[in-house]
């Protein structure tokens, strides 16, 4: 009995010893995600945390854009080509903080040096923060405060939770040894249904261009969203192309350098 224990303990201790390895030789072959979360890509070395970058400055352009109280309503989708270098520092800065403006009847504050922070992340060294009073619209205004270098600002209260706008889907994304370039379909939607108000909402219509002069057709909402997948099958050959040029900064952090239209 006891020659049987000793056997069965030999028997475990080499199963343990035989997965141990196979685990090892797994992690050799396949190397798990590092501290500096850093990757290679054809050949490229990257900071993963730089696509999630890229991607919160995709966002704030989307919400600047889609402002429809703004003066920069649809602004880049009407260009062929915006380069940050040569772009009107008060268009730049109504990048960086829209997205931060919340709509109340009563003045709101933002911090300047929050501002500036978030400028040089957006924009790094292909623009010079340039902090300036803006006048967006009918009662949308930001005031800097140059002795405190803050700005106060009031902005309106959004009351269609459906609001007509852009819609932006991202196509592909190229990696080169110092820039990225993401490509995206860009077109306009409105949304309809039985419900007047915008409350109940149940398809959205798209079109090609806000002019609406060209009707691609209807999808419906689910869960009050439409799925992109969808409407990218039915009519995404119509819809407008665009490049968006992230260059690489001396920290490893990519920042907005162009958007052009390529189709």
């Amino acid at each position: 009995m006891e020659d049987r224990r000793i056997l069965a303990l030999i028997i475990a201790m080499g199963v343990v010893i035989l997965g141990l390895g196979g685990y090892i030789g797994y992690l050799k072959l396949f190397p798990q995600k590092v501290e500096n979360n850093k990757t290679t890509i054809d050949n490229v070395s990257v900071d993963l945390n730089n696509f999630y970058q890229i991607g919160e400055t995709l966002e704030r352009l989307d919400s600047a854009f889609n402002d429809e109280h703004s003066t920069f309503y649809g602004y880049i989708y009407n260009q062929k080509k915006v380069e940050v270098s040569s772009m009107d520092p008060a268009l730049a800065l109504y990048i960086t903080i829209q997205k931060d403006m919340v709509g109340s009847n009563t003045e709101r504050f933002l911090i300047g040096a929050n501002v500036r922070q978030e400028f040089e992340k957006i924009f790094g060294k292909n623009a010079t923060y340039t902090p300036s009073s803006l006048s967006l619209g009918n009662n949308y205004n930001v005031f800097y405060e140059p002795t405190t270098e803050n700005f106060a600002y009031v902005a309106p209260i959004k009351n269609n939770i459906y609001p007509p706008s852009y819609g932006t889907i991202n196509m592909k994304t190229v990696l080169e040894d110092d820039k990225v370039i993401v490509t995206r379909k860009v077109f306009f939607v409105e949304y309809g249904g039985n419900t007047e108000g915008g409350i109940d909402m149940t398809k959205a219509i798209i079109y090609k261009s806000p002019d609406k002069s060209t009707l691609l057709g209807e999808v419906q909402l689910k869960n009050g969203v439409y799925n992109q997948k969808e409407v990218l099958g039915k009519y995404g050959s119509k819809f407008a192309t665009f490049d968006y040029t992230f260059t690489l900064e001396k920290d490893d952090t990519y920042s907005l350098y162009s958007i052009t239209a390529s189709k």
